[in-house]
């Protein structure tokens, strides 16, 4: 019997998560807010030496999301395909700038300015369009792209099904939504300071105006990026040809013991006809309804990774999980992070709405394993 094997890694308030497909592996982002010595130790341990990323989906360049991918590509033999979205220049100076903040910025600045370089020749480098339609569906009628006929530095649409092989029904979708409130916020607190764009790329200017960036930067919840791009890992067709296994809380809490933690209102065996997942990175639940964009893959979602560390500020309660079923909701964050997260007012919506939602921090003991048989 082959499996797949998803895990949600303790990296604390950043987002690191993988799957292993049989001869095939994937990872969602890469990074933690301090980049921190433990954090790292978890990157570089969780693959092996000979081991091959075969897709590395970056959701956006903040640098909790981001900041220990050199660590992943050193740990590694290679990465093949790198899928990231696609960026506007104004988008890079302020990235930039505020990864100036940060004692690694040199290696991140690299990676958004030069990701061919970062990642090394054999790498192909794969842009996301972004898209403006946060409620229509998927063009479910669009062909597949099989994987190993994306070429160097193409550019594909929001909404474009990567397929593994011909021969297998899995397929990742990646949704590329452009919010530009965030952005709009920044670029306005930094116009009551009488800071420019372009004054921003100048590196003496960040140097001596630190303290200043730094504060405006924490005004802003935790993204100034205008998109994270979301991404639909799963089946592309409604069938029970994948189903859940085993699902391993640090390999103790087996599926059973989420049973009877959540059998009192969670129909948790329906879950098991469920095996894809929604990586959210920080989007936006306000800005972007998932259940809608995936209106054709939504019957095989059981795992939907809550957004944004579980920032009240990027869910939407009127969203109604409750109405479209259980899920297992991973919510990443750190334990002694300064922002409040997560919201005990989401975690509390979530358990309301018949959810699972499982915290997965810096500890060991949080680590969150899906087993899904194939």
């Amino acid at each position: 019997m082959n499996k797949i094997r998803r895990t949600f890694h303790p990296v604390g308030q950043g987002a690191f998560y993988s799957e292993r497909h049989p001869d095939f592996n994937i990872v969602y982002d890469c990074g933690n807010w301090k980049n921190s010595k433990a954090a790292q130790k978890v990157v570089s341990q969780a693959f092996d030496k000979n081991d091959t990323i075969d897709i590395l989906f970056i959701s956006h360049f903040d640098y909790d999301h981001v900041s220990m991918i050199g660590t992943l590509r050193d740990s590694v033999k290679s990465i093949k395909h790198v899928v990231l979205p696609l960026l506007h220049n104004d988008e890079k100076i302020l990235l930039k700038a505020f990864n100036h903040l940060h004692a690694n910025s040199a290696q991140l600045n690299r990676l958004i300015d030069e990701p061919q370089a970062f990642f090394g020749d054999d790498a192909r480098i794969v842009y996301v369009n972004p898209t403006e339609q946060s409620e229509s569906p998927i063009n479910d009628d669009q062909e597949s792209i099989n994987l190993e006929n994306l070429s160097a530095n193409q550019t594909i649409d929001s909404g474009a099904k990567i397929q593994l092989n011909t021969s297998n029904d899995w397929v990742f979708i990646p949704y590329n939504y452009e919010n530009t409130t965030r952005s709009i916020m920044l670029k306005d607190e930094l116009i009551k300071e009488s800071i420019s764009i372009q004054d921003l790329k100048n590196v003496g200017y960040l140097t001596k105006n630190r303290k200043k960036i730094k504060g405006i930067y924490e005004k802003i919840d935790g993204n100034i990026n205008e998109n994270s791009m979301i991404v639909y890992s799963g089946p592309l067709h409604d069938n029970h040809h994948y189903h859940f296994v085993d699902a391993y809380y640090n390999c103790l809490w087996d599926w059973h013991y989420l049973y009877h933690r959540y059998h009192h209102y969670v129909d948790i065996y329906d879950l098991c006809h469920k095996p894809a997942c929604i990586y959210s990175g920080d989007a936006d639940f306000n800005k972007v309804q998932i259940h809608n964009v995936f209106r054709h893959y939504w019957q095989s979602v059981g795992t939907i990774q809550v957004p944004h560390h579980g920032s009240r500020n990027s869910f939407n309660f009127s969203f109604g999980f409750h109405k479209q079923g259980s899920f297992i909701c991973p919510v990443s964050f750190g334990t002694n992070n300064t922002y409040g997260h997560p919201s005990g007012k989401v975690l509390e919506e979530l358990l309301q709405c018949e959810n699972i939602p499982i915290a997965v921090t810096e500890k060991m003991d949080s680590t969150f394993v899906e087993i899904i048989k194939c």
